[in-house]
């Protein structure tokens, strides 16, 4: 018999909101910022106070994780919002504190020769360099105390709305029949029935419209308090302060973009013969871009999606197999769709118990068990920087993508081996299906943005002007491959990353990791032998350097065109190979 979809159990962590353990979690957390924030006025030593400093955070991240936890599963509630607020008070007390010790690092005169002699604050180099090269964008200490008050009513609130809209919407499939959440009538777009597909879809369409106001308002007011700071950080753009939190140039992001526009026409081939394959003529409507092509099986159970990921992950290494088996044994899984329940998926750290806690809304589709794998990459991730003091590790979006796609690459290619042959065709097509949402999908959602933010700074956008511009850049993205008469005008209220108030383009990291990804796996199958270790020294590294040291330290230089242009050519490789089966239509012929 099968085991039943995980849920998870937080009371590992603490029994319930109103614990008496919470609560003094939260009164240690505030005692212990007390002090510090007094020693710290007083000037006392700086190694013990960042060493105390980090004590605390490691301490409060448990309580911080299980009230955001609990808050991705359940409608708000009295207890829930008090929780929340307090929460948010402590981690605004803990910035503050951090900025204060790092400003007096960079000011001390000595500070040069402190790093360079290797003693304790040896590891606290690179963020007192980028403490120093980012001088002209911070606001005054004043300035920055009175952004974040403001972006509790703000951006903060917004993005909770936001989150509780979405968590709260529902929809029958058929009329007549019980709604369904959101996320599980998202996820019905990989569904094998074509006509289940489309049903989804129509009633995702009709849902959107219901609350497109509010979603809206969240939308500009989350913008307009962006474009709002610029002032007090000294930027030109948004744009250009992410460039830098991500630690990525400019001159990369335009080689990979340029890159990305010359490799168009190789995604538009693959989706129009998709499009031929299911009997569209006009291009593909978008509520057949997930669908699964025939000879791939539908309705994995859980126990065999638990299976397939340990056998591919434990093949590329033992400690990443082994931190699978763990995940998916002990319940760190949250996989059951519910109502309430955000949609998507996400994996949060509890760096204090060395684990991870899951989110997904499982379906039992194939590319559920790759979003599975993708988390699990950032769970590996978290547990290779397990060594790194928890106030410095903060590696850039991009690297951290990059782990998570690399262990969907990881299970792709150890699942395209062990699949029957019949069966392989469908899966190379899978895996184009991820690359195409990825790179035209998500470049799209990156040019929507963009727009928005030029915009949003002469007037507030209201739901039909969002829903003109995705459309339109869906359109200039992926080109006659679509079928314009079927669109996802409402691409902008799904999406989460819209909204994270500190956190904006979240969009093209997704685009560096697959590429890299792409880029490192190569590597891996040139020269097998030590990798798996190299890889993960690589991780271990990736919070004290830039997107571009992180990737010269795998021999890939992401300044120049040439290592987009080498990863796209990977994918268009195995789109002229599809193209050849499909071609000839006969799966069991790879």
């Amino acid at each position: 018999m099968s085991a039943p979809i995980p849920v998870w159990d937080l009371t590992a962590l603490y029994p319930a909101l109103d614990s008496p353990a919470l609560a003094g979690a939260l009164d240690s957390a505030e005692a212990a910022l007390g002090r510090l924030e007094e020693q710290a006025a007083s000037g006392q030593d700086l190694p013990a106070l960042l060493e105390e400093l980090d004590r605390t955070a490691l301490a409060f991240s448990e309580a911080d994780a299980y009230v955001s936890l609990r808050s991705m599963t359940e409608p708000m509630s009295a207890a829930l919002s008090r929780c929340s607020v307090r929460v948010s008070a402590i981690k605004d007390r803990q910035k503050r504190l951090w900025d204060t010790l790092l400003r007096a690092l960079a000011a001390r005169p000595d500070i040069d020769a402190l790093l360079d002699a290797g003693g304790p604050l040896a590891p606290y180099r690179y963020s007192v360099l980028e403490y120093r090269r980012l001088a002209p964008h911070r606001p005054s200490p004043s300035q920055q105390a009175l952004l974040q008050a403001m972006r509790h009513n703000g951006g903060q609130g917004w993005y909770a709305l936001r989150c509780q809209l979405d968590a709260a919407a529902a929809a029958p499939l058929r009329p007549g029949e019980p709604p369904l959440p959101l996320g599980e009538l998202r996820g019905l777009a990989a569904s094998p029935d074509g006509e289940i597909r489309r049903l989804a879809y129509e009633a995702e369409m009709a849902l959107y419209p219901t609350y497109a106001i509010p979603m809206a308002a969240c939308l500009n007011g989350v913008k307009g308090e962006a474009l709002e700071e610029l002032a007090c950080k000294g930027y030109a753009s948004v744009q250009e302060e992410m460039a830098d939190i991500n630690r990525i140039s400019g001159e990369t992001l335009e080689s990979m973009f340029a890159a990305i526009e010359d490799h168009l026409p190789h995604f538009r081939r693959y989706l129009r013969r998709k499009a031929a394959l299911l009997g569209h003529r006009n291009g593909l409507p978008w509520y057949d871009l997930l669908a699964p092509v025939e000879g791939i099986p539908a309705g994995f159970s859980f126990d065999a999606a638990r299976n397939m990921l340990s056998a591919a992950l434990h093949s590329f290494s033992p400690d990443l197999g082994q931190l699978a088996d763990r995940a998916l044994a002990n319940r760190w899984i949250d996989a059951l769709p519910a109502g309430g329940k955000q949609g998507g998926a996400v994996c949060v750290d509890l760096p204090q118990r060395r684990e991870s806690r899951i989110l997904t809304n499982y379906t039992g589709a194939f590319r559920c068990i790759r979003t599975i794998a993708h988390e699990l990459g950032h769970a590996y991730h978290a547990r290779c920087l397990d060594g790194v003091p928890l106030l410095l590790r903060d590696p850039p979006t991009p690297i951290c993508e990059t782990a998570s796609l690399m262990n969907e690459v990881i299970f792709l290619n150890k699942t395209l081996e062990e699949m029957p042959a019949g069966q392989r065709f469908a899966l190379l097509e899978s895996d184009l299906q991820e690359s195409a949402q990825t790179v035209l999908d998500i470049y799209s959602r990156y040019l929507f943005e963009r727009e928005v933010f030029s915009r949003r700074a002469s007037h507030a956008l209201l739901p039909d002007e969002l829903c003109r511009i995705m459309t339109g850049v869906q359109r200039q993205v992926f080109g006659d491959a679509l079928d314009s008469s079927c669109l996802h005008p409402y691409m902008w209220m799904c999406k989460v990353h819209y909204y994270i108030p500190e956190f904006h383009y979240y969009n093209y990291p997704y685009i560096v990791g697959l590429l890299l990804a792409k880029g490192l796996y190569a590597r891996y199958l040139a020269r097998p032998e030590g990798f798996p270790q190299s890889y993960r020294r690589l991780l271990s590294a990736t919070c004290n350097c830039s997107m571009e040291d992180i990737a010269a330290q795998a021999g890939m230089d992401i300044r120049s065109r040439g290592m987009w242009d080498e990863a796209l050519d990977l994918i268009a490789h195995e789109i002229d190979q599809w193209i050849r089966l499909a071609d000839r239509r006969d799966p069991a012929d790879p």
